[in-house]
C-alpha cells in the first residue's frame, strides 16, 4: 500500500540514509517532528452557545462546547479558541467596574454572534460607563447577524472593532433588545442609553441602528439632560471606519459621526418610526421614535444619504459631503446657482418640509 504520510516518509528517509550527515539528518528530522506536534496542540477549537443567560449570568461561566456529536463537556472560555453564539443564545458581561485602562474583556481570542445571538451589556451600580474588549487580543467583534445591545441606562464604550459581516443584517440596539421599548421609568436616564464606539467598524453587511431613546426627547429628565449633555448622540463613532462599505440605517435614536470617515464608504438611512416617543402601538421590532444624523466634525462619505420621511432628521451644524443624497424624496443635484452646497433653508424650501436643521445659518450639505 502507498502511504501519503509525511512523518513516514521523513523517517524512511532517514533510514535509508548513509552519508557523513546522518547526525544532521537525525536533528533535521526531529525539528520536523517537534514543528508537527506544536502546530498540532496550538490549533485553536472553535466553541459555541445556545444558551440565553439571565440575571446574574456572565459569559465567563461553563456554557461552551466544541463537541458536535456524542457527549456534550461545557466549559468556561479561555485563551487560545474562538467563540461563537448562535441562536438563541444571549450573553451578559460581568458587571465589574471598568475604565479605559482596564476594560471588560471576553478571554477567548475572537468572538463571533450569529443571526438570533445576541450580547446584552450591563453597568455596575455607578453611573460611570463601561468599557468593553470582546476578545483578549485586541481583535474584533464579529456580527454575523447577530446583536449588540444596552441592557441598562448608562454609556458603552466599545473599544473592539466591529466586523460586520457582508451579507448579513445586523442590530445595535439602544435598548435591551430590538422590541422593548425604554420606558420613562427604564433606569436612572429614564431610558438614555448610547454607545461610543472607539475603534470604528469593517466588513459590508447591512446595520440597523434602534430600539433608542434621544436625549432630547420629553421624557429625559432636565438632571438626566445635566449630567449627560446635550449633544450626545444613541451612537457615536470616534473612529475612521475606512474598510466598512455597507448600509446603516437607524429606525429610531441619533446617530453621530464624530471622526473623519467614521462611517466609511456607507449608505446612511435614517429611517424614524414616529415623532412620538416612545411608541408601542406598532409592534415593530426597532419602531420607537425619531431617527437623526449628524456629525461633530465637517464630515465626508462617498456614499449616499437618505433623510427617509418627516420622523427622521438632519441636524446640520458642520459642514456635509455625500457622494448623492435624498431629502424627505428629492433627489438632490446642483444647487440654486449651479454650486453643490445647499444651506438647511435651502433644504426645507425645496422639499417643503422642515427636517433639515441648523441653528447658525452657516453650514451647508455638499455633493
Amino acid at each position: 500500500m502507498i502511504t501519503n504520510n509525511p512523518k513516514i516518509r521523513v523517517k524512511a528517509f532517514y533510514a535509508n540514509l548513509n552519508c557523513p550527515g546522518k547526525e544532521s539528518a537525525h536533528f533535521l528530522y526531529m525539528c520536523l517532528l517537534a514543528i508537527f506536534f506544536v502546530c498540532q496542540s496550538s490549533y485553536a477549537d472553535n466553541f459555541i452557545t445556545r444558551t440565553n443567560q439571565g440575571s446574574n449570568h456572565t459569559w465567563n461561566e461553563a456554557i461552551w462546547t466544541n463537541a458536535t456529536t456524542g457527549s456534550i463537556t461545557l466549559t468556561v472560555p479561555v485563551a487560545g479558541n474562538s467563540y461563537e453564539v448562535v441562536s438563541p443564545g444571549l450573553l451578559r458581561p460581568p458587571t465589574t467596574t471598568s475604565s479605559a485602562a482596564s476594560p471588560i474583556i471576553f478571554p477567548g481570542n475572537s468572538l463571533q454572534f450569529d443571526t438570533g445571538g445576541s450580547v446584552r451589556l450591563k453597568r455596575n451600580s455607578s453611573h460611570a460607563p463601561a468599557y468593553f474588549f470582546f476578545n483578549n487580543t485586541g481583535g474584533q467583534l464579529i456580527l454575523n447577524g447577530g446583536e449588540l445591545d444596552d441592557g441598562d441606562d448608562m454609556t458603552s464604550m466599545i473599544l473592539s472593532t466591529v466586523n460586520v459581516v457582508t451579507n448579513t443584517d445586523t442590530r445595535f440596539n439602544a435598548g435591551q433588545d430590538s422590541v422593548n421599548f425604554n420606558s420613562n421609568n427604564s433606569g436612572i436616564w429614564q431610558g438614555f442609553r448610547n454607545f461610543v464606539f472607539l475603534a470604528g467598524l469593517s466588513g459590508g453587511g447591512s446595520l440597523t441602528l434602534g430600539n433608542a431613546c434621544m436625549i432630547n426627547q420629553v421624557q429625559i429628565l432636565p438632571a438626566t439632560v445635566a449630567e449627560v449633555g446635550t449633544n450626545n448622540g444613541n451612537f457615536i463613532f470616534r473612529s475612521t471606519s475606512s474598510g466598512f462599505a455597507g448600509t446603516v440605517t437607524v429606525s429610531s435614536g441619533w446617530i453621530q459621526a464624530a471622526a473623519p470617515g467614521a462611517l466609511g464608504s456607507a449608505n446612511i438611512i435614517i429611517a424614524g418610526t414616529s415623532n412620538a416617543y416612545p411608541n408601542a402601538a406598532t409592534g415593530a421590532a426597532g419602531a420607537m421614535g425619531p431617527a437623526q444624523f449628524s456629525a461633530t466634525v465637517d464630515y465626508s462619505n462617498p456614499g449616499k444619504l437618505t433623510i427617509q420621511n418627516t420622523n427622521s432628521f438632519l441636524l446640520l451644524d458642520h459642514n456635509l459631503t455625500f457622494g448623492s443624497a435624498v431629502i424627505d424624496g428629492v433627489t438632490f443635484g446642483y444647487g440654486p446657482t449651479g454650486s453643490t452646497n445647499y444651506t438647511a433653508a435651502q433644504i426645507n424650501a425645496i422639499t417643503g418640509q422642515t427636517n433639515v436643521i441648523d441653528p447658525t445659518s452657516i453650514y451647508t450639505l455638499y455633493w
